[in-house]
C-alpha cells in the first residue's frame, strides 16, 4: 500500500512552526521563552497553555495536553497522523511524494475521492435533461449559471444505487464505501442516501468536498433537508460552509456575517459580498467559534427574521462571547430570510442592517418573551442572561456585559455581580461534584506504583543543552531500569535517536510515541527541563541512584530465592556468590560514574 514517505513527514514538520500551527486556533502571546494562551483542548480562565518555539512543543498545564505540530493538528481537527500531515503539507505548499506507486489510497484519501466523483456525478445530473426542472427552479430563485457553476450545485436522481454504481467502478475499499456517508447499509444492500434532491456540496477549509446536504424537490417528504453523517473527513461542528471560497479574502474585513442557510450565502456571495459564511446543517458551536477567531474578533448574525432564527441568534451570540469574539444581530424583517429579502429588495437595505446592526443584550432583551415592565419578567431576565455570562472565562468582558445588562433593564451592577458571584460559585461546586476521575500524565505520574522522581529527572537530562550530559545519559542507561513502564516506553523512543551535538528533536519523539498519555508526560517534562541541574555532577548522582535501584532490586530478589533455597535444602553458594557480585557492583557505582563524566571533559 502506497504511503506518505518519511522525507515528506519530515519536510512538513520541519516546515510547520508550532507557533504558526497554533496561532491558526489559540491567541499567543510571549512571555519569556515561551508563547502563552488559553488552552484549545478545554476550558479555562488564565492561559496555561504553552507554545516552546526552540523545541517545537507545545504542553497545556491545566489539562496535559502535549506533542508537536502535527498532533496539535491531529487533536484540533480529529484526523489520524497521515491526514494531518497532509493538512499541514497543504497549508505550506508542500508537494506529497508516497512510497511505492501501487495499492489504494489510505481511507481518508478514498473518502474525498468518493466525494469529488459524487460531486461531479451530481452536478452533472444537473445540467442533463433529467435536471433541467431542477436548473429552471435554481434560476427562479435568482442563482446565477456562474454561482451554480463555481459552487457545483448539483441533483441527485431518485435511482436507488445511481450513484452507488458508479462509485464500485473505482477500486475503493468496502470500508471506504461503507464510511463515505453517501450510501445506506440495509439488510438489502447499500442504497443511495440522497435521492430526488437539490445538492449542495460541503467543502472544507481547504476546498476538499467533505459531505453533502440534499434539499428536498417536489417530494412530499417530510425531511426538508438530508445531510451526510459525521465521517472521518467531515465534522459539521467545526464545517463553516463557503470558508474555501472566500478564506484568503476574510483578513481583510472588519467582520463577518453568519447566515443560517446554504441559499443565503449563495445569494449573498452572488451580490459581492465576501465576508459571509453560513453554519452546515447544525447550530453555531464553540468549534464553529475557534475557527471564526483565526479571522476575526466581530462577528454580524443575519438569521432568518421569524422567532426560531431569533433564538438562534442569540444562543450563537452568547457561544461567540465565550470566544471573546463581539456579537451583534442585523435585524431581518419579520417573515425573511436573507436570500430572500436580498432578492427582492437589493442588497442595500440588507447592508445597512448590518451596518447597523444590534448589540447581543439588546437584542436579547428586545425579543424576550415576557414584559420588561413586570418586575418578576424583568428579574426572570436578569437571571437569563446572567447565566449566559457566567460562563465566559474572560473577567474583562464579563464585567463589560454585565455593564450592557444593567444599562439595558436599569439595574445596578453591584446587584449584578452579586448574583453572578453566587451563579459561579454554583457552577463551580457542580462541576467538581461532577468530576470523573480519568487517566491524566499528572496522576499517571503520580502513580504510587510506578512514579518515580528519579525517572522523571532522568529523561530530563537525556533533553539537557549539555551534549555530553545527553549522550552519557542515553549510552550508560538501560531500558530495564526504569520502574514505570511508560518512562521506559519514553526512553526507548528517544534512545533510537542520534545524541550529537543537536538537542534531540522533541516534536519528533513525541509523533513517534502511540499513547497520547506519554507524549503528555513527555512534553510536561520537557517544559519542566529547564528547572534540573545540568551538571555533570547531577547526572552521576541521578545514573548511580537509578542502576543502584535496579541492583538493589535483582539482589532482593536473589536474597527471596536463596530463602526458599535454603528452606528445600538446595545448595547456595551461587546465590551468595551473585549477590556478593552486586554488592560490589553498587560500590563501584558512584566511581564508575565520575569517571564518565571526567572522560568526557575537553
Amino acid at each position: 500500500m502506497a504511503k506518505i514517505s518519511e522525507h515528506t513527514i519530515e519536510q512538513v514538520r520541519s516546515s510547520a512552526d508550532i507557533v504558526d500551527v497554533v496561532s491558526d486556533y489559540v491567541d499567543l502571546k510571549k512571555r519569556g521563552r515561551n508563547f502563552f494562551g488559553l488552552c484549545p483542548f478545554h476550558s479555562e480562565k488564565t492561559a496555561s497553555f504553552s507554545v516552546n518555539q526552540d523545541k517545537q512543543i507545545y504542553h497545556c498545564f491545566g489539562c496535559s495536553a502535549g506533542g508537536g505540530s502535527i498532533h496539535f493538528v491531529m487533536q484540533m481537527e480529529k484526523l489520524e497522523f497521515l491526514d494531518a500531515v497532509k493538512h499541514l503539507a497543504e497549508k505550506y505548499n508542500l508537494k506529497i511524494q508516497y512510497d511505492g506507486h501501487s495499492g489504494r489510497k489510505q481511507i481518508s484519501g478514498q473518502l474525498e475521492e468518493i466525494h469529488e466523483i459524487a460531486k461531479e456525478h451530481f452536478h452533472q445530473n444537473l445540467l442533463s435533461p433529467t435536471g433541467e426542472k431542477v436548473l429552471a427552479h435554481l434560476l427562479d430563485r435568482g442563482l446565477s449559471q456562474d454561482t451554480i457553476k463555481k459552487f457545483k450545485l448539483g441533483y441527485s436522481q431518485s435511482d436507488w444505487q445511481g450513484l452507488l454504481n458508479i462509485v464500485r467502478k473505482h477500486d475503493f475499499s468496502s470500508e471506504a464505501i461503507l464510511q463515505c456517508g453517501l450510501f445506506i447499509d440495509s439488510e438489502k444492500g447499500y442504497f443511495d442516501r440522497f435521492r430526488g434532491r437539490i445538492m449542495f456540496p460541503i467543502h472544507n477549509a481547504m476546498g476538499k468536498t467533505v459531505a453533502f446536504a440534499g434539499r428536498v424537490f417536489e417530494s412530499d417528504d417530510p425531511a426538508k433537508y438530508v445531510n451526510s453523517p459525521e465521517t472521518p473527513i467531515y465534522h459539521k461542528s467545526k464545517i463553516l460552509y463557503g470558508l474555501w471560497a472566500i478564506r484568503n479574502q476574510l483578513k481583510e474585513t472588519n467582520a463577518i456575517i453568519i447566515v443560517e442557510g446554504y441559499f443565503d450565502y449563495l445569494q449573498l456571495y452572488q451580490a459581492g459580498l465576501r465576508n459571509v459564511l453560513a453554519v452546515s446543517g447544525t447550530a453555531l458551536t464553540e468549534d464553529h467559534a475557534r475557527e471564526l477567531r483565526k479571522y476575526t474578533r466581530k462577528i454580524v448574525m443575519a438569521y432568518d427574521g421569524d422567532s426560531a432564527g431569533f433564538s438562534a441568534a442569540i444562543r450563537a451570540g452568547y457561544v461567540l462571547l465565550r470566544s471573546e469574539i463581539e456579537p451583534l444581530v442585523a435585524v431581518i424583517p419579520v417573515g425573511n430570510d436573507p436570500d430572500d429579502w436580498v432578492k427582492t429588495k437589493g442588497l442595500t437595505p440588507f447592508n445597512s442592517a448590518v451596518e447597523n446592526a444590534t448589540g447581543l443584550i439588546k437584542f436579547h432583551a428586545e425579543m424576550f418573551s415576557g414584559k420588561m415592565n413586570n418586575p418578576t419578567d424583568k428579574t426572570r431576565f436578569a437571571k437569563e442572561v446572567l447565566r449566559e455570562i457566567s460562563t465566559i472565562s474572560d473577567e474583562i468582558t464579563r464585567q463589560v456585559y454585565i455593564q450592557h445588562l444593567a444599562a439595558t433593564i436599569n439595574i445596578s451592577e453591584t446587584a449584578m455581580y452579586s448574583t453572578l458571584d453566587r451563579m459561579r460559585k454554583m457552577q463551580t461546586q457542580r462541576g467538581l461534584n461532577r468530576q470523573i476521575a480519568k487517566p491524566s500524565s499528572e496522576t499517571l505520574l503520580k502513580d504510587p506504583v510506578t512514579y518515580q522522581p528519579l525517572e522523571d529527572e532522568i529523561i530530563q537530562l537525556c533533553f539537557t543543552s549539555e551534549p555530553l550530559i545527553r549522550s552519557g545519559m542515553v549510552e550508560s542507561l538501560s531500558p530495564e531500569w526504569f520502574v514505570s513502564p511508560r518512562m521506559r516506553t519514553i526512553f526507548e523512543q528517544l534512545a533510537i535517536h542520534p545524541h550529537g551535538v543537536s538537542l534531540p528533536d522533541a516534536a519528533l519523539v513525541m509523533d513517534e510515541l502511540q499513547d497520547p498519555l506519554d507524549r503528555e508526560i513527555l512534553s510536561a517534562l520537557i517544559f519542566r527541563s529547564d528547572d534540573i541541574q545540568n551538571t555533570p555532577e547531577f547526572a552521576v548522582d541521578c545514573l548511580t541512584r537509578m542502576e543502584k535501584r535496579f541492583l538493589t532490586r535483582q539482589m532482593d530478589e536473589l536474597r527471596t530465592q536463596l530463602k526458599d533455597a535454603e528452606s528445600d535444602g538446595v545448595d547456595v553458594t551461587s546465590h551468595i556468590v551473585k549477590i556478593e557480585e552486586i554488592k560490589t557492583l553498587i560500590r563501584s557505582l558512584q566511581k564508575k560514574y565520575t569517571e564518565l563524566f571526567a572522560d568526557e571533559k575537553p
